[in-house]
């Protein structure tokens, strides 16, 4: 049996002045993505390899995950992993407001964005409208 090979990823600092474990975790996998560990289409460690490389609880990592899966750097494919987006979608401020809409579940950090984007609660309204009434014409669900 031939040994697994060794991550090629960083550590983690559980200092109380660090950033939390999971944040450290999504760092340390952006970089890797960056400097080209891990290119497009490529399929990043899984939750068992992570969980062991930096002795943190499963959902520590998986909280590390859904960060990259937010910002559009990673996509999870159940029951096949998380894979390194072929085409990395801009950060949330650069995203159409109906990406927005469609992802946020919290109604403060909407409004919040909303203001400094200078909408109107109508206009999120008509576009979040929009691209339901365009996702469900294509047979897709909103998440």
């Amino acid at each position: 049996m031939t040994p697994r090979p060794r991550l090629r990823l960083g550590t983690i600092d559980k200092g109380l002045e660090q950033p939390a474990p999971y944040v450290q975790i999504a760092n340390d996998l952006r970089r890797a993505i960056a400097a080209g560990t891990y290119g497009p289409g490529d399929r990043l460690p899984s939750e068992a390899e992570l969980t062991e490389h930096y002795r943190v609880a499963r959902m520590t990592v998986r909280s590390a995950m859904n960060l990259l899966n937010q910002e559009g750097l990673a996509i999870s494919m159940q029951g096949r992993g998380v894979f390194v987006q072929e085409h990395h979608q801009p950060p949330i401020r650069e995203r159409t407001l109906a990406d927005v809409v469609l992802t946020s579940t919290n109604a403060a950090a909407l409004d919040r964005l909303m203001a400094d984007l200078d909408l109107s609660r109508a206009a999120v309204i008509n576009e979040a409208l929009r691209l339901y009434t365009e996702l469900h014409n294509h047979g897709l669900r909103p998440r």
